[in-house]
């Protein structure tokens, strides 16, 4: 065992076999690969022995993050409901040589006032059902203050997803006004 002594590489969608005047591989400079790129490799260790070139498997670079949308309640809807449905569309990318699949998870946050900034005044986090997602009254507690029913008032609503890349997309917003007569 005399230990790694140095890595050469290329890179490219059909590199060329790496030789000892390629790239050496620096753990604190890593190369970056675009999508479809491989890495073409191989050690020498300490004692000046070489291993066979191996090649990665193609990178995949997903930089396309879901979609999400809101699409009911109704702009400016006025609402005699404390615990309003509500609804939407979800990405439902399955995961293929150029993307990560979309997440089954969509998280749902509403705002106090007309627009979706600040602190959500309740979130939840509800699993899509294909290109769909639903906030029902089954979904909404009176004993968990995220998911309480909503006191009168006017409420933004605005959805995210993220994928198994990291990407994450924002839906639209929309405003509504709950109005209870309490």
């Amino acid at each position: 065992g005399s230990g790694v002594d140095k890595t050469y590489y290329t890179t490219g969608t059909n590199p060329a076999d790496p030789t000892t005047s390629s790239a050496v591989y620096d753990p604190n400079n890593k190369p970056t690969l675009g999508h479809g790129e491989k890495i073409k490799y191989f050690s020498v260790d300490n004692a000046g022995n070489q291993e066979a070139v191996k090649t990665s498997a193609a990178a995949k670079v997903d930089t396309v993050a879901p979609s999400p949308t809101v699409s009911s309640p109704a702009e400016g809807a006025e609402l005699n409901d404390a615990t309003p449905a509500v609804g939407g569309t979800a990405g439902d990318q399955a995961e293929d040589a150029d993307h990560s699949a979309d997440g089954q998870d969509v998280a749902v946050k509403i705002y106090s006032g007309s627009s979706a900034s600040g602190t959500p005044v309740r979130e939840f986090t509800l699993q899509r059902s294909g290109a769909s997602w639903s906030l029902g009254d089954a979904d909404w507690d009176q004993d968990v203050a995220a998911r309480a029913p909503l006191g009168d008032g006017t409420y933004t609503v605005q959805a995210e997803q993220s994928d198994g890349a990291g990407n994450s997309g924002q839906s639209n917003s929309r405003s509504f006004k709950v109005d209870t007569g309490t």
